[in-house]
């Protein structure tokens, strides 16, 4: 994980270089704790990301 600005996210995935993930599809969303000032916790969703392994 590396920096992100407030309200962002630094996310890594490292792909075998492999044939046989020609296609793969990969889902990914966050979903952080939070508690807000008052201490109550709140949940809060990222919009999801889909990805297709491929080549170039």
């Amino acid at each position: 994980m590396g920096w992100a600005p407030p309200g962002g996210s630094d996310d890594r995935l490292a792909i075998p270089n492999s044939p046989a993930l020609i296609g793969a599809i990969i889902h990914e969303q966050a979903l952080p704790l939070e508690f807000d000032a008052s201490g109550r916790l709140a949940l809060t969703s990222s919009n999801g990301l889909t990805l297709t392994v491929g080549t170039f």
